[in-house]
């Protein structure tokens, strides 16, 4: 009997050092899938650091004085008018600053906002302290549009709706509105060869839309081909031209 005992004691200690061991495997295992999946991104293209250079030259490109992350490009001449951009989820946000150039070139001061690990989805407020932080640097700006691409779109669609006093209107590049903002002070941007959009949820009834012809997902940025998106029949110059210009009509 008492042998019988110890082989069940030795049996079940086995067993739970067995269990312990395959819940540790399996927590290593989604440690580094995360680990993985919130270090990998889409880097900007070498474009990109050309502008960025020239920018810090002419000083309308720098960083924060906050935080020295999130980075400012500041009109020539500017107005009481600022935007403020959530970058795409698992794009490096510096890949947007050939869009943002050209809304700088326009006469309106933009601020690019870092994300941690690139995901502006978890951190869907970050503006509202962004807002707080640049009245040293862009003391002149009284109003906001916050603007935002793809799954990012959710963020500023929401940071919109909690701060609708702050916010003059929302923008939305490859996203649809989330319904909590105002529709009919949101506009919306995509490409008709955007694969990654669900076309279904935007509605042109009530929110201001454009569908550039020969667009796709990813060309709002400069960070090369995104998986599952279309191919695009136009440029990434064409594509964000036709973005700018329809911003700046549709802000006026």
């Amino acid at each position: 009997m008492k042998k019988q005992k110890k082989e069940l004691t030795l049996r079940q200690e086995i067993r739970i050092r067995s269990i312990k061991t395959i819940a540790m495997v399996f927590v290593v295992l989604l440690g580094i899938n995360v680990y993985h999946y919130l270090t990998e991104y889409y880097p900007a293209d070498s474009s990109v650091f050309a502008m960025m250079d020239a920018g810090r030259e002419k000083k309308t490109i720098y960083p924060t004085a906050e935080d020295m992350e999130n980075i400012i490009l500041k009109a020539d001449e500017s107005t009481d008018t600022g935007i403020l951009f959530y970058p795409g989820g698992k794009v490096e946000y510096t890949a947007y600053i050939p869009l943002l150039e050209q809304l700088r070139e326009a006469g309106y001061d933009v601020v690019l906002i870092k994300m941690p690990f690139n995901l502006a989805f978890f951190f869907m407020n970050s503006a509202d302290e962004v807002i707080t932080d640049v009245k040293y640097d862009l003391p002149e700006v009284k109003k906001w549009y916050i603007m935002g691409h793809s799954l990012c779109g959710v963020a500023a669609s929401k940071f919109a709706a909690r701060f609708s006093e702050e916010v003059e209107g929302l923008i939305l590049l490859g996203a649809y509105d989330y319904g909590e903002y105002d529709p009919t002070n949101t506009l919306i941007i995509y490409g008709s060869e955007d694969k990654n959009l669900n076309l279904s949820k935007i509605d042109d009834k009530q929110s201001e839309v454009l569908c550039i012809e020969g667009g796709n997902h990813a060309w709002f940025g400069n960070y090369g081909v995104q998986e599952g998106d279309g191919k695009a029949t136009i440029s990434h110059e064409e594509q964000q031209a036709q973005t700018v210009e329809k911003i700046l009509e549709w802000m006026k």
